[in-house]
């Protein structure tokens, strides 16, 4: 039997005649969220009647390529609107070619979200890895086209994949923190989605609710401290509130073929956020390994700034 095509991962489009192409895509899944209604009736150990009830259409995917992805759906998504800016979302499947690799400008299949939303999700960063970044993207159907487009016919567009950042230096609160090895931001957004009457696809979607949470982890477990402890810098039982003024949180850019961009270039990412510090886990440790002390970080709404204002292009200062 003949193997048959081989499709792979490829970039995300944002836009359709205002595209703008995101690379550095690591992972992609496009679940239909399909609900059948099968239930076994009078008496029967076996349904006798199926029918489709609901379809929940989503894309996911992870990039590398943070700035870039954050500058067109940032803290609070963006919606994706059947005209006007941006006119869809396009995901591609990149056919493999037999007996080589793949090549630029190869058959794609594509699928395009004409109406809908885009929400980040968790952005996190550790170590000497690479940050990563990842979204769902939430189809409702317009009312003329399909819900997801499906073109087997189409071509993939060109990707420009030349962003890579690491955990930069964290400050909170006026505080340096030294010895942090994770940073992990959840974008808190919650949508609702819904259909008219007996619709099997949905055809609305708002956020609901906003609550963006940062945890932070590192070796340094004085971070956490009593009330009455002398040096300043502690973060007692009862919490430390933060402000936009005194918090940033950059990601450093990583150079291409080098190390890191110039804390002076203005291509870093800068995050300022207020809220409440909590001490988490004040002590945890195992075997041989170093303990880590753990941060917890609700945000909050200030009155003025959005709970997390995120910077695209920024120095480090």
């Amino acid at each position: 039997m003949a193997i048959g095509n081989l499709w792979g991962i490829y970039g995300v489009t944002v836009g359709k005649s205002e595209a703008v192409q995101l690379g550095g895509i690591t992972d992609v899944s496009g679940p239909t969220g399909t609900v059948i209604t099968d239930q076994a009736t009078s008496g029967s150990v076996y349904p006798r009647f199926q029918a489709i009830s609901g379809h929940a259409p989503t894309f996911n995917f992870t990039t590398l390529g943070i700035a870039a992805a954050l500058a067109q759906a940032g803290a609070a998504g963006l919606q994706i609107e059947d005209s006007g800016i941006p006119s869809g979302l396009i995901f591609y499947g990149q056919k493999w070619t037999e007996g080589g690799a793949r090549t630029a400008g190869a058959t794609a299949y594509s699928y395009t979200i004409t109406k809908g939303f885009l929400a980040p999700g968790t952005l996190s960063a550790s170590g000497q890895g690479d940050a990563t970044l990842n979204y769902t993207a939430t189809a409702v159907y317009d009312g003329t086209a399909d819900i997801i487009e499906i073109n087997d016919a189409g071509t993939c567009p060109t990707v420009t994949d030349t962003e890579r950042f690491a955990l930069g230096p964290v400050t909170l609160e006026s505080l340096a923190l030294d010895g942090v090895t994770n940073l992990d931001i959840d974008f808190g957004i919650t949508l609702e989605v819904r259909q008219d009457l007996s619709d099997v696809n949905p055809t609305w979607v708002s956020i609901k609710e906003i609550r963006p949470v940062i945890t932070l982890r590192g070796s340094d477990i004085t971070w956490a401290k009593s009330t009455d402890a002398s040096p300043t810098g502690d973060i007692p039982p009862t919490g430390l509130a933060m402000t936009h003024t005194n918090t940033t949180i950059y990601l450093r850019k990583r150079a291409e073929g080098g190390t890191f961009e110039l804390d002076a270039t203005a291509e870093h990412v800068k995050i300022t956020a207020a809220g409440l510090i909590t001490v988490d886990t004040s002590f945890s440790g195992s075997g041989n390994e170093p303990a880590e002390t753990v941060l917890r970080i609700p945000l909050k709404y200030d009155g003025t700034n959005a709970p997390m204002v995120i910077t695209t292009a920024s120095a480090i200062t």
